[in-house]
Protein backbone atom coordinates (compact mmCIF):
# COMPACT_ATOMS: atom_id res chain seq x y z
CA UNK A 1 0.00 0.00 0.00
CA UNK A 2 1.35 3.43 -0.93
CA UNK A 3 2.00 6.04 1.75
CA UNK A 4 -0.62 8.34 0.17
CA UNK A 5 -3.31 8.23 -2.51
CA UNK A 6 -3.85 11.05 -5.02
CA UNK A 7 -6.98 12.18 -6.87
CA UNK A 8 -7.57 15.05 -9.32
CA UNK A 9 -10.87 16.94 -9.52
CA UNK A 10 -11.75 19.60 -12.12
CA UNK A 11 -13.97 22.63 -11.59
CA UNK A 12 -16.10 21.63 -14.59
CA UNK A 13 -17.93 18.33 -14.63
CA UNK A 14 -17.50 17.89 -18.39
CA UNK A 15 -13.77 18.80 -18.19
CA UNK A 16 -14.19 20.84 -21.38
CA UNK A 17 -12.18 24.01 -22.04
CA UNK A 18 -11.21 26.35 -24.85
CA UNK A 19 -7.75 27.85 -25.43
CA UNK A 20 -7.18 30.71 -22.97
CA UNK A 21 -9.71 29.39 -20.43
CA UNK A 22 -8.58 29.00 -16.84
CA UNK A 23 -8.50 25.32 -15.94
CA UNK A 24 -9.12 25.04 -12.22
CA UNK A 25 -9.26 22.06 -9.92
CA UNK A 26 -8.10 20.38 -6.76
CA UNK A 27 -5.59 17.65 -5.96
CA UNK A 28 -6.76 15.51 -3.05
CA UNK A 29 -4.18 13.64 -0.96
CA UNK A 30 -5.23 10.87 1.45
CA UNK A 31 -2.31 9.94 3.73
CA UNK A 32 -1.91 6.34 4.92
CA UNK A 33 1.42 6.67 6.78
CA UNK A 34 3.47 9.52 8.21
CA UNK A 35 5.50 10.75 5.28
CA UNK A 36 7.66 13.62 4.11
CA UNK A 37 6.94 15.01 0.61
CA UNK A 38 9.79 16.69 -1.26
CA UNK A 39 7.27 18.13 -3.69
CA UNK A 40 3.70 17.61 -4.87
CA UNK A 41 4.35 18.37 -8.55
CA UNK A 42 1.61 19.01 -11.10
CA UNK A 43 2.33 18.88 -14.87
CA UNK A 44 0.14 19.64 -17.87
CA UNK A 45 0.78 18.36 -21.40
CA UNK A 46 -0.67 16.82 -24.55
CA UNK A 47 0.14 13.28 -25.61
CA UNK A 48 -0.64 11.04 -28.56
CA UNK A 49 -1.85 7.46 -28.30
CA UNK A 50 -3.07 4.90 -30.79
CA UNK A 51 -1.07 2.91 -33.35
CA UNK A 52 2.01 5.16 -33.41
CA UNK A 53 4.83 5.60 -30.92
CA UNK A 54 3.83 8.01 -28.17
CA UNK A 55 4.66 11.68 -28.71
CA UNK A 56 4.39 14.18 -25.85
CA UNK A 57 4.30 17.97 -25.77
CA UNK A 58 6.14 20.28 -23.39
CA UNK A 59 5.38 19.81 -19.68
CA UNK A 60 4.97 23.05 -17.73
CA UNK A 61 4.88 22.23 -14.03
CA UNK A 62 4.09 23.73 -10.65
CA UNK A 63 4.78 22.63 -7.07
CA UNK A 64 1.61 22.55 -4.97
CA UNK A 65 3.15 21.51 -1.63
CA UNK A 66 6.36 20.60 0.20
CA UNK A 67 6.44 19.29 3.76
CA UNK A 68 5.17 16.55 6.09
CA UNK A 69 1.87 14.65 6.09
CA UNK A 70 0.50 12.79 9.11
CA UNK A 71 -1.12 9.36 8.80
CA UNK A 72 -4.92 9.38 8.59
CA UNK A 73 -5.15 12.96 7.29
CA UNK A 74 -6.62 14.25 4.05
CA UNK A 75 -5.44 17.39 2.25
CA UNK A 76 -6.66 19.36 -0.75
CA UNK A 77 -4.49 21.61 -2.91
CA UNK A 78 -6.05 23.91 -5.52
CA UNK A 79 -4.45 24.44 -8.92
CA UNK A 80 -5.12 26.54 -11.96
CA UNK A 81 -3.47 27.06 -15.34
CA UNK A 82 -4.35 28.57 -18.70
CA UNK A 83 -5.59 26.09 -21.29
CA UNK A 84 -3.04 25.88 -24.15
CA UNK A 85 -3.69 27.15 -27.67
CA UNK A 86 -3.54 23.65 -29.13
CA UNK A 87 -3.50 21.12 -30.56
CA UNK A 88 -7.20 20.43 -30.02
CA UNK A 89 -8.27 17.09 -28.58
CA UNK A 90 -8.64 14.61 -31.42
CA UNK A 91 -9.84 10.99 -31.54
CA UNK A 92 -9.30 9.43 -34.94
CA UNK A 93 -8.64 6.01 -36.47
CA UNK A 94 -4.92 5.46 -35.76
CA UNK A 95 -4.17 8.81 -34.11
CA UNK A 96 -5.52 10.24 -30.86
CA UNK A 97 -4.45 13.47 -29.12
CA UNK A 98 -5.41 14.08 -25.50
CA UNK A 99 -4.54 16.69 -22.88
CA UNK A 100 -3.62 15.64 -19.36
CA UNK A 101 -3.10 16.88 -15.84
CA UNK A 102 -0.52 14.71 -14.07
CA UNK A 103 0.38 14.95 -10.40
CA UNK A 104 3.21 13.19 -8.56
CA UNK A 105 4.17 13.16 -4.89
CA UNK A 106 7.95 12.96 -4.54
CA UNK A 107 8.51 10.65 -1.57
CA UNK A 108 12.12 9.94 -0.51
CA UNK A 109 13.17 6.26 -0.67
CA UNK A 110 9.81 5.12 -2.02
CA UNK A 111 7.88 4.85 -5.25
CA UNK A 112 6.26 8.18 -6.04
CA UNK A 113 2.43 8.04 -5.94
CA UNK A 114 0.99 9.37 -9.21
CA UNK A 115 -2.35 10.30 -10.71
CA UNK A 116 -3.27 11.38 -14.25
CA UNK A 117 -6.58 12.70 -15.63
CA UNK A 118 -7.48 13.94 -19.09
CA UNK A 119 -9.52 16.97 -20.10
CA UNK A 120 -11.06 18.04 -23.41
CA UNK A 121 -9.51 20.98 -25.29
CA UNK A 122 -11.85 22.43 -27.91
CA UNK A 123 -10.63 24.23 -31.07
CA UNK A 124 -9.88 27.92 -30.64
CA UNK A 125 -8.93 30.91 -32.75
CA UNK A 126 -5.34 31.19 -31.51
CA UNK A 127 -2.46 29.85 -33.64
CA UNK A 128 -0.45 26.93 -32.27
CA UNK A 129 2.46 24.70 -33.24
CA UNK A 130 2.76 21.01 -34.14
CA UNK A 131 1.85 21.59 -37.78
CA UNK A 132 3.44 19.95 -40.85
CA UNK A 133 6.43 22.09 -41.87
CA UNK A 134 5.15 25.66 -41.46
CA UNK A 135 2.24 27.90 -42.44
CA UNK A 136 3.62 27.90 -45.98
CA UNK A 137 2.71 24.88 -48.13
CA UNK A 138 5.47 22.42 -48.84
CA UNK A 139 5.93 21.81 -52.56
CA UNK A 140 6.55 18.07 -52.52
CA UNK A 141 6.86 17.71 -56.28
CA UNK A 142 9.51 20.40 -56.59
CA UNK A 143 11.56 18.58 -53.98
CA UNK A 144 11.23 15.30 -55.88
CA UNK A 145 12.20 17.02 -59.13
CA UNK A 146 15.30 18.57 -57.59
CA UNK A 147 16.60 15.45 -55.86
CA UNK A 148 15.14 12.66 -57.98
CA UNK A 149 17.65 12.55 -60.87
CA UNK A 150 20.93 12.96 -58.91
CA UNK A 151 19.70 10.59 -56.21
CA UNK A 152 18.61 8.05 -58.81
CA UNK A 153 21.95 8.23 -60.63
CA UNK A 154 23.82 7.80 -57.33
CA UNK A 155 21.75 4.74 -56.40
CA UNK A 156 22.26 3.29 -59.88
CA UNK A 157 26.06 3.72 -59.66
CA UNK A 158 26.15 2.09 -56.22
CA UNK A 159 24.01 -0.77 -57.50
CA UNK A 160 26.31 -1.43 -60.47
CA UNK A 161 29.44 -1.22 -58.29
CA UNK A 162 28.13 -3.96 -56.04
CA UNK A 163 27.03 -6.25 -58.87
CA UNK A 164 25.20 -8.65 -58.70
CA UNK A 165 23.68 -7.93 -55.26
CA UNK A 166 23.43 -4.25 -56.16
CA UNK A 167 20.98 -5.06 -58.95
CA UNK A 168 18.26 -4.90 -56.32
CA UNK A 169 18.84 -1.12 -56.21
CA UNK A 170 18.37 -0.63 -59.96
CA UNK A 171 14.51 -0.47 -59.87
CA UNK A 172 14.72 2.08 -57.03
CA UNK A 173 17.15 4.17 -59.06
CA UNK A 174 14.95 4.07 -62.17
CA UNK A 175 11.88 5.14 -60.17
CA UNK A 176 13.81 8.07 -58.62
CA UNK A 177 15.05 9.18 -62.05
CA UNK A 178 11.54 8.93 -63.51
CA UNK A 179 10.05 11.04 -60.68
CA UNK A 180 12.77 13.62 -61.19
CA UNK A 181 12.21 13.87 -64.94
CA UNK A 182 8.43 13.39 -65.07
CA UNK A 183 7.48 17.05 -64.90
CA UNK A 184 10.15 18.08 -67.42
CA UNK A 185 9.02 15.39 -69.85
CA UNK A 186 5.41 16.52 -69.52
CA UNK A 187 6.42 20.12 -70.23
CA UNK A 188 8.05 19.01 -73.50
CA UNK A 189 4.48 18.82 -74.78
CA UNK A 190 2.66 21.24 -72.49
CA UNK A 191 5.20 24.04 -72.30
CA UNK A 192 5.94 25.65 -68.95
CA UNK A 193 3.04 25.12 -66.56
CA UNK A 194 2.31 27.84 -64.02
CA UNK A 195 0.25 26.86 -61.01
CA UNK A 196 -0.83 29.62 -58.65
CA UNK A 197 -1.98 28.18 -55.35
CA UNK A 198 -3.32 30.82 -53.02
CA UNK A 199 -2.74 28.49 -50.11
CA UNK A 200 -3.58 30.20 -46.85
CA UNK A 201 -3.81 28.65 -43.46
CA UNK A 202 -7.28 27.42 -44.23
CA UNK A 203 -10.07 26.42 -41.88
CA UNK A 204 -12.78 23.78 -42.35
CA UNK A 205 -15.52 25.09 -44.60
CA UNK A 206 -13.06 27.35 -46.44
CA UNK A 207 -11.56 26.88 -49.91
CA UNK A 208 -8.16 26.95 -51.64
CA UNK A 209 -8.20 28.87 -54.95
CA UNK A 210 -6.13 27.35 -57.78
CA UNK A 211 -5.19 28.86 -61.13
CA UNK A 212 -3.41 26.84 -63.82
CA UNK A 213 -1.93 28.28 -67.04
CA UNK A 214 0.19 26.87 -69.86
CA UNK A 215 0.64 27.12 -73.61
CA UNK A 216 1.14 23.75 -75.38
CA UNK A 217 4.27 23.54 -77.54
CA UNK A 218 2.63 21.01 -79.79
CA UNK A 219 -0.77 19.54 -80.53
CA UNK A 220 -1.67 16.93 -77.90
CA UNK A 221 -4.58 15.19 -76.24
CA UNK A 222 -5.46 15.30 -72.54
CA UNK A 223 -7.44 12.82 -70.49
CA UNK A 224 -8.18 15.76 -68.21
CA UNK A 225 -6.85 18.03 -65.48
CA UNK A 226 -7.80 17.25 -61.89
CA UNK A 227 -7.25 18.55 -58.36
CA UNK A 228 -7.32 15.90 -55.62
CA UNK A 229 -7.61 16.79 -51.94
CA UNK A 230 -6.54 14.07 -49.48
CA UNK A 231 -6.27 13.83 -45.69
CA UNK A 232 -4.39 10.97 -44.06
CA UNK A 233 -3.36 9.85 -40.61
CA UNK A 234 0.20 8.48 -40.70
CA UNK A 235 1.55 6.82 -37.55
CA UNK A 236 4.79 4.89 -37.04
CA UNK A 237 5.21 2.19 -34.41
CA UNK A 238 8.34 0.37 -33.31
CA UNK A 239 11.94 1.26 -34.12
CA UNK A 240 14.81 0.09 -36.29
CA UNK A 241 13.95 -2.92 -38.45
CA UNK A 242 10.66 -3.26 -36.55
CA UNK A 243 9.33 0.13 -37.62
CA UNK A 244 5.84 -0.14 -39.12
CA UNK A 245 3.93 2.70 -40.77
CA UNK A 246 0.15 2.75 -40.37
CA UNK A 247 -1.77 4.92 -42.84
CA UNK A 248 -5.48 5.68 -42.79
CA UNK A 249 -7.15 7.86 -45.39
CA UNK A 250 -9.66 10.17 -43.73
CA UNK A 251 -10.81 12.07 -46.79
CA UNK A 252 -10.32 12.13 -50.55
CA UNK A 253 -12.11 14.09 -53.24
CA UNK A 254 -11.13 14.76 -56.84
CA UNK A 255 -12.38 17.77 -58.81
CA UNK A 256 -12.16 18.16 -62.57
CA UNK A 257 -10.60 21.41 -63.81
CA UNK A 258 -10.62 20.39 -67.49
CA UNK A 259 -12.37 17.39 -69.07
CA UNK A 260 -10.91 15.19 -71.81
CA UNK A 261 -9.96 17.37 -74.75
CA UNK A 262 -7.64 18.01 -77.71
CA UNK A 263 -5.18 20.87 -77.29
CA UNK A 264 -3.94 22.96 -80.17
CA UNK A 265 -0.32 24.07 -80.35
CA UNK A 266 0.43 27.65 -79.20
CA UNK A 267 -3.12 28.21 -77.86
CA UNK A 268 -3.06 29.18 -74.13
CA UNK A 269 -4.95 27.00 -71.67
CA UNK A 270 -6.22 28.42 -68.39
CA UNK A 271 -8.25 26.79 -65.63
CA UNK A 272 -9.43 28.02 -62.23
CA UNK A 273 -11.12 26.28 -59.33
CA UNK A 274 -11.69 26.77 -55.62
CA UNK A 275 -11.04 23.50 -53.80
CA UNK A 276 -13.42 23.29 -50.80
CA UNK A 277 -12.21 22.10 -47.41
CA UNK A 278 -14.87 19.95 -45.71
CA UNK A 279 -16.26 20.65 -42.27
CA UNK A 280 -14.06 18.47 -40.09
CA UNK A 281 -12.35 18.16 -36.71
CA UNK A 282 -9.32 16.53 -38.38
CA UNK A 283 -6.90 19.45 -38.19
CA UNK A 284 -3.32 19.33 -39.47
CA UNK A 285 -0.94 17.88 -36.90
CA UNK A 286 2.70 16.82 -36.88
CA UNK A 287 4.75 15.22 -34.09
CA UNK A 288 7.42 12.53 -34.07
CA UNK A 289 5.92 9.32 -35.55
CA UNK A 290 2.41 10.85 -35.59
CA UNK A 291 0.94 13.01 -38.34
CA UNK A 292 -2.34 14.18 -39.78
CA UNK A 293 -1.61 15.66 -43.20
CA UNK A 294 -3.74 17.38 -45.83
CA UNK A 295 -2.35 17.28 -49.38
CA UNK A 296 -3.50 18.82 -52.64
CA UNK A 297 -2.43 17.16 -55.89
CA UNK A 298 -2.92 18.79 -59.31
CA UNK A 299 -2.51 16.39 -62.25
CA UNK A 300 -2.48 16.95 -66.00
CA UNK A 301 -3.19 13.51 -67.45
CA UNK A 302 -1.49 12.98 -70.82
CA UNK A 303 -2.24 9.69 -72.62
CA UNK A 304 0.83 7.47 -73.21
CA UNK A 305 3.12 10.13 -71.72
CA UNK A 306 4.30 11.07 -68.19
CA UNK A 307 1.70 13.15 -66.38
CA UNK A 308 2.43 16.62 -65.03
CA UNK A 309 1.93 16.36 -61.25
CA UNK A 310 2.25 18.91 -58.45
CA UNK A 311 1.69 18.08 -54.76
CA UNK A 312 1.40 20.53 -51.90
CA UNK A 313 0.83 20.24 -48.18
CA UNK A 314 -2.04 22.36 -46.87
CA UNK A 315 -2.39 23.55 -43.30
CA UNK A 316 -5.94 23.00 -42.02
CA UNK A 317 -6.44 24.52 -38.58
CA UNK A 318 -9.37 25.92 -36.61
CA UNK A 319 -8.72 29.56 -37.43
CA UNK A 320 -10.15 31.94 -40.00
CA UNK A 321 -7.02 34.14 -40.07
CA UNK A 322 -5.18 33.63 -43.35
CA UNK A 323 -1.77 34.64 -44.57
CA UNK A 324 -1.97 34.29 -48.35
CA UNK A 325 1.18 33.15 -50.12
CA UNK A 326 1.21 32.84 -53.91
CA UNK A 327 3.65 30.13 -54.96
CA UNK A 328 4.02 29.89 -58.74
CA UNK A 329 5.72 26.73 -59.97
Amino acid sequence: MSKCDLEIFFDRRDRTYRPGDLVRGTVSVEVNKDVHCDGLVLETYWQTHGRGNTATGSKPSMVLFRGDWAAGTRHEYPFQFTAPDGPPTYHGHYLNIDHYVHVRAQIPWALDPKCKEDYLLLPGSRPYGNLPQSDKPRNLTALAGTLGVPLGVLILIVGLLFFPCGLLLVPVALIAIFLGLRKKLAEKKLGRVELQCKAPTVSPGGAVPLRLRFTPRKRCRLNGITAKLTAVERCVSGSGTNRTTHVHRLYQKTMALVDECQLAAKEPVEAEVAVPIPETAAYSFSAPDNELRWELEVRIDIPLWPDWVDKRTLIVRPVAEAVVVETPV
